[in-house]
């Protein structure tokens, strides 16, 4: 009897796909808003707006490479099969740094999110390393021996970011139309824009970790560009709005009180609504943001886990990594 040949599944459905797509991306606000209104001040909404305009078109680009070269690898497949193999191994460890950066930015964040969840200020620099050393290596075990499928818990914890950020923003929104936040808001210059351009390419660090997922989509093509984009629109709207009231709830641009805002922004853009709201009330919304950060910052290391997992795969079958990164174990999901 011919032993059954290993692959990667396809079962990934729309809902899936989109609930990663927002989960992935989803997570920037977690990560880059307090920089982002730390470096473009007053002009940060717009940066976010223009940037995610650009993704759009990205995100079109992969729907269809991803139609075309239904493989693992995400865009250095699509690179590979445009340009040759010299183009795809390049692009192929630059998307693995890219990965690795990702890996260790949402570990660095983590651990201000869970102080968050007891009102605790955030740790220090040691206890930051110590908690985000741990966190990988216990999510990197996790997705070893486990035979965990994502798309399981994706569209719950897609559930949770958007109620989460729907419920800051809604706050920030009225408060900000009670003239309770600082409406003045910072200044810019285009030189702040061109300085923060790159953080603002963050908030949607997670396209390319999904896009290396979707070559197991169980339909890929015009649906899979359809549930891209709508995942992409719903990260694009949230952002800008996120980055709006982030500005205008005076996130400084230095001094002391901008560590609170680049390790947590989400926490700190809730305890900017103390006064205006009771003290409980922002101890509720500050515990809610730092439980689901907590929740989709794992879930983002996992999928960063999965996807880099996928590209070195898809490099050791064109001899960019060793043969042995081209063998699929009999445990290998989702």
């Amino acid at each position: 009897m011919t032993a059954k040949r290993l692959g990667l599944e396809r079962h990934l459905g729309s809902p899936h796909l989109a609930a990663l797509a927002y989960g992935g991306a989803g997570a920037a606000p977690f990560l880059a808003v307090g920089a982002l209104a730390a470096g473009a001040g007053g002009a940060a909404p717009w940066v976010v707006l223009a940037v995610g305009l650009v993704m759009v078109v990205v995100a079109l680009s992969y729907g269809e490479g991803v139609a075309l070269a239904a493989e693992p690898g995400g865009s250095s497949a699509f690179v590979r099969r445009a340009f040759g193999d010299a183009a795809g191994f390049a692009a192929g460890w630059l998307v693995l740094l890219d990965q690795l950066l990702l890996l260790g930015l949402a570990a660095t964040v983590l651990p201000a999110y869970m102080w968050a969840v007891a009102g605790a200020d955030p740790p220090g620099h040691v206890a930051r390393a110590a908690v985000a050393a741990a966190a990988i290596l216990a999510v990197g075990a996790v997705r070893l021996v486990r035979r965990a499928r994502l798309y399981r818990v994706a569209v719950v914890l897609a559930a949770v970011a958007v109620t989460v950020h729907l419920a800051v923003v809604g706050i920030g929104l009225v408060l900000l139309a009670r003239g309770d936040l600082d409406v003045a808001g910072p200044g810019w210059s285009w030189a702040d824009v061109a300085f923060a351009l790159p953080m603002a390419v963050l908030a949607f660090v997670g396209l390319e970790t999904v896009a290396s997922l979707s070559g197991e989509a169980r339909k890929p093509g015009a649906g899979l560009t359809r549930t891209l984009l709508a995942g992409l629109a719903a990260v694009l709207g949230m952002q800008v709005a996120l980055a709006a009231l982030a500005v205008q709830a005076g996130a400084p641009r230095s001094g002391p009180g901008i560590d609170g805002w680049v390790a947590s922004p989400l926490a700190a853009l809730t305890d900017a609504f103390e006064g205006p709201l009771p003290g409980a009330a922002v101890d509720l919304l500050r515990a809610a943001v730092g439980v689901s950060a907590v929740a989709v910052l794992l879930a983002l290391m996992a999928m960063v886990f999965s996807s880099a997992g996928r590209l070195a795969l898809a490099l050791g079958r064109r001899e960019g990594l060793p043969h042995a990164f081209a063998r699929l174990h009999p445990r290998t999901l989702i």
